[in-house]
């Protein structure tokens, strides 16, 4: 099966990174890879108009980043059986990563119904032990045995993740509008999210500023753990302190983990 990398690029600095990342790869095959310039607040004016919170433009922006690639793939559809969609930060599991990937496309069925494979996402409050000890679908993996699918747990963050292009066509058509006005009131109207927020105690309505929380509820997500890749140490577009807040606390008492990922 065909699959392509959407990398959503906010700056040069990172894509040069992340593009180091892939030189590396393809010395063994060649990556279909495209850019997506990031929304910045410089550059949705429109899509942020009749929106008055400016708190809230930074969050929405990225959003609507995510929308983008989203709209992207289902209309790679006719070329790309598959698209992995990657945030610019990211530090890929250093061995068998392609391969991995493409193991988790061939046994794509076996997620079903959902169709987004999260491949990076935020721990929150998890560590790598209690997620060590989670049960994860009964998938044997070769490339890297101890890979697990998780099915029954929610986790914010879209740093990394593979969604079938076919299957992006009806969402990319409910999910892009020309204002994030228009896409909030189109979703208010879905009951399924409604009903999906309120089993998560997600508040109802700061879940449609973030698309970290609506996004993986409404397409449906499955996690793989452990994740295929996390978030350099850089500074975060958001504010926020990943390293320190995230990532210390997940890989505390198993720290030999984050050696296994680039660039730390």
């Amino acid at each position: 099966m065909s699959y392509q990398f959407i990398i959503i690029s906010a700056t040069e600095e990172r894509k040069q990174k992340i593009e180091e990342q892939f030189a590396v790869l393809e010395l063994k095959t060649k990556i279909h890879k495209y850019y997506l310039e990031a929304s910045m607040i410089s550059n949705s004016t429109d899509y942020l108009k009749g929106y008055t919170e400016e708190r809230n433009f930074k969050y929405l922006c990225c959003a609507r980043s995510h929308l983008r690639a989203i709209e992207y793939a289902a209309n790679s559809c006719d070329k790309f059986d598959f698209s992995i969609i990657l945030e610019d930060d990211v530090a890929f599991y250093k061995e068998n990563f392609l391969e991995m990937i493409e193991e988790l496309i061939q046994k794509w069925s076996h997620y079903y119904p959902r169709k987004m494979l999260s491949i990076g996402w935020i721990p929150c409050d998890l560590s790598y032990d209690q997620l060590t000890k989670k049960e994860g679908l009964k998938i044997k993996f070769n490339t890297i045995p101890e890979t697990k699918v998780i099915t029954n747990l929610y986790v914010p963050g879209l740093q990394g993740y593979i969604v079938n292009n076919n299957d992006m066509v009806p969402y990319a058509k409910i999910l892009i509008h020309p204002t994030f006005i228009d896409l909030y009131n189109k979703l208010k109207k879905i009951q399924y999210l409604t009903l999906m927020s309120d089993k998560l105690g997600i508040p109802s309505d700061s879940d449609l500023v973030s698309i970290d929380t609506f996004i993986n509820i409404l397409i449906g997500q499955a996690i793989v753990f452990p994740p295929l890749l996390i978030e350099q140490d850089i500074q975060s577009l958001l504010g926020h302190k990943n390293k320190e807040i995230y990532w210390e606390s997940y890989f505390k008492n198993s720290e030999s983990e984050r050696s296994k990922y680039n660039f730390f």
